[in-house]
């Protein structure tokens, strides 16, 4: 995903062929999972083992990016989805996707 508006401009202006991210939001499902684990909720079933699909960025993509991450990178709230903060809190994954 890209980090920064500079890595969007440089796709977009062709200086950067590719750039590819979600890998960043590993860091954030593994912290929630073993806070929640530390704190005696333990992982669900299936939970233990993720493998995200990460999103592509490339100059016929600029486009959408724009569109549907207006703002950049999201933010991601560690207590809407620490299941010790939050006890209907669905699991700490989701992927980053383009809407088309």
């Amino acid at each position: 995903m890209p980090s920064s508006s500079t890595t969007v401009e440089a796709v977009k202006s062709g200086e950067l062929l590719f750039d590819i991210g979600g890998h960043w939001l590993q860091g954030g499902f593994a912290l929630v999972t073993l806070f929640d684990q530390i704190k005696g909720i333990p992982v669900p079933p299936g939970a233990d083992n993720v493998k995200l699909k990460l999103l592509p960025l490339t100059k016929d993509r600029v486009a959408q990016f724009e569109k549907d991450f207006p703002g950049g990178v999201p933010a991601y709230d560690f207590r809407q989805h620490s299941r010790f903060y939050n006890k209907d809190a669905k699991p700490a994954v989701f992927e980053m996707q383009y809407s088309n």
